[in-house]
């Protein structure tokens, strides 16, 4: 069977468009190379079909790499975390904010600091901020708290999956959170609760923790 001149001429030109098309119609552009990759004769044999039949097959795929380059985002550039709610205290979204945890020893926990674990870059808080539908720099005193959903305190990792930005200007809100973290962190050192209890209770609903809490204030 012999190559197909006018079919090559069809197919350079199809290189050539796919190069400067965006991936978005990457699936009609590869039914599109296979019909002339036939036609063409280069999926049957042919004398070209060592070298034409790669350089098509490279083509796309470096096409695809750089223009993807291009318009692919991270998985934290779109919004993909919705806060849930307890009344009108936010929670984190359990599916992109389920909590991770570093250690379950309580005796590392309640013996060491937090500061060698506590490295959480810029880039990680933009993406966190940009998975709540926030603007990339949405951190700041006045703001919100790139937040540690399980408190390095508490054993918790500095993870994206144990980040979220919890908002300043919320009662209760982030400064609540904080005496939520102290109190648990007291609970476990004494023995009173499990820290797999307290990571867990803090990753589901630290605001009914915090209620709890006030009811056992004196």
């Amino acid at each position: 069977m012999h190559p197909n001149p006018l079919a090559h001429a069809r197919l350079s030109r199809w290189i050539l468009g796919y190069a400067g098309s965006g991936v978005a119609t990457f699936f009609g552009h590869v039914s599109g190379m296979m019909t002339l990759l036939g036609q063409a004769n280069l999926l049957k044999g042919g004398q070209y079909k060592n070298w034409l039949a790669l350089l098509a097959l490279s083509t796309l795929a470096l096409a695809g790499l750089f223009r993807g380059c291009g318009t692919l985002k991270p998985v934290f550039a779109q919004v993909t975390a919705h806060y849930r709610h307890h009344g009108k205290v936010l929670l984190n979204d359990l599916d992109v904010t389920p909590g991770e945890v570093r250690t379950t020893h309580v005796k590392e926990v309640c013996s060491t600091t937090t500061s060698q674990f506590r490295n959480t870059t810029p880039k990680m808080k933009a993406e966190v901020c940009a998975a709540y539908g926030l603007k990339p720099h949405c951190y700041g005193r006045d703001t919100n708290e790139i937040d540690h959903l399980i408190s390095l305190e508490l054993g918790g990792a500095d993870e994206i999956t144990n980040l979220w930005p919890q908002p300043y200007d919320q009662h209760p809100g982030a400064h609540e959170k904080d005496a939520v973290e102290n109190w648990l962190h007291r609970q476990v050192c004494t023995g009173k609760m499990e820290l797999q209890e307290a990571q867990r209770l803090i990753a589901s609903d630290w605001y009914m923790v915090y209620l709890q809490m006030q009811k056992e204030k004196p």
